[in-house]
């Protein structure tokens, strides 16, 4: 079962790959020249507001660092302003700190630590910091591994819209983990995070739906959502060997124009 972990530069994946993505936008000017004397003038100003105390220059000014961004990677320094912008109460600042802690980035690895700033996120409302509380239950890391309380934190994320929340608690019910084995609770929370382009959902729903599973059996839409799968696997390369195997499988047992019918369907709905 691949579980989605909210992380700082990546969603990382327990099992393997992972997909770009943001913890906070910065507020800049909203160009993207690439030249260097852009970067230098985007450095040089979110510095001069991070330097002045304002809380979400320090966040985005400590994010660049983390991401090497326009200056070269430094997570001790990525550290130091994100803590300032966390302990002036920045949501962002406080889930990217677990991060930090979590994966001992900039800082020695304490789980104990991580957890302590995904509550803090987690109280401001930050559905990504309930995910990572979530995964922390689920694999015992910091706390005492419980199922139960990671569907807790799955569901309270998933509930606000969260997809990968919605994909993690969908494997929760699809292997009776936490919460009684229940394949339509299963293929209803995959096809939300599906329909969220969560790649690893897309997938999942296309085993259900090529099973019978908790929904009715679709060879023509289980075609279809590996396709959508496979178009956002990325370089995770098991992960995409385990979609084509899927494909292959599902492809014998499709005419011509069935396949032509889940190509359409796929394209509609990645629209």
């Amino acid at each position: 079962m691949r579980v989605i972990i909210w992380a700082l530069l990546f969603l990382m994946f327990q099992t393997a790959g992972s997909h770009a993505v943001s913890a906070q936008n910065s507020k800049g000017d909203g160009t993207q020249a690439g030249e260097q004397s852009s970067q230098e003038s985007r450095f040089e100003r979110l510095k001069r507001e991070a330097e002045s105390g304002d809380g979400v220059a320090q966040t985005n000014f400590g994010l660049m660092y983390a991401k090497g961004d326009g200056v070269a990677q430094d997570d001790s320094q990525a550290v130091f302003w994100l803590r300032k912008a966390a302990e002036q109460g920045r949501a962002a600042a406080q889930l990217n700190m677990g991060i930090m802690y979590r994966h001992g980035r900039g800082v020695p690895q304490d789980y104990q630590q991580a957890l302590e700033w995904y509550y803090k996120a987690s109280e401001q409302g930050r559905p990504d910091a309930d995910v990572n509380i979530g995964v922390m239950f689920q694999y015992g890391l910091g706390v005492t591994q419980n199922y139960a309380k990671a569907a807790e934190w799955y569901r309270k994320a998933a509930e606000l819209g969260n997809g990968n929340a919605q994909y993690n608690l969908a494997s929760l019910y699809n292997k009776g983990e936490g919460v009684e084995l229940d394949y339509e609770q299963a293929a209803m929370w995959y096809q939300k995070a599906a329909d969220q382009k969560i790649p690893s959902a897309q997938y999942s729903l296309g085993l259900l739906l090529e099973e019978g599973k908790g929904t009715s059996k679709d060879l023509i839409k289980a075609y279809a959502y590996l396709e959508l799968a496979a178009k956002g696997a990325g370089a995770d390369k098991a992960f995409a060997d385990a979609i084509q195997e899927a494909k292959d499988r599902i492809q014998k047992l499709l005419s011509p124009d069935q396949e032509q019918e889940a190509l359409k369907e796929a394209d509609r709905l990645r629209g």
